[in-house]
């Protein structure tokens, strides 16, 4: 990754974590734990032999996840960017 890559991901990474203190942001994990944990509730009483219903609630499931993950990889990503990038400051110095 280049410096330029790693300066726009760290910056990624530092407005991800400022996104998900906005009202927004908030409303966004709330609602992602609120659809999980009723997938789940789902899930415990889904009939097993009924298969599009148990696929429905497998999809209902892991979009919550996915997009969590999604946010979370972001600001990971713009941390270990933030590293490298003083990581290489500092060997030029």
């Amino acid at each position: 990754m280049n410096t330029d890559e790693a300066f726009n991901m760290a910056v990624l990474g530092v407005e991800t974590e400022k996104f998900l203190l906005t009202p927004t942001g908030k409303y966004l994990l709330e609602r992602a734990e609120i659809d999980r944990e009723k997938a789940i509730n789902e899930f415990k009483t889904v009939d097993p032999t009924n298969t599009s219903e148990v696929r429905r609630i497998q999809t209902d499931l892991d979009t919550p996840d996915r997009i969590v993950k999604w946010l979370s990889d972001a600001i990971d990503s713009g941390r270990a960017a933030h590293d490298a990038l003083r990581n290489q400051e500092a060997e030029l110095s």
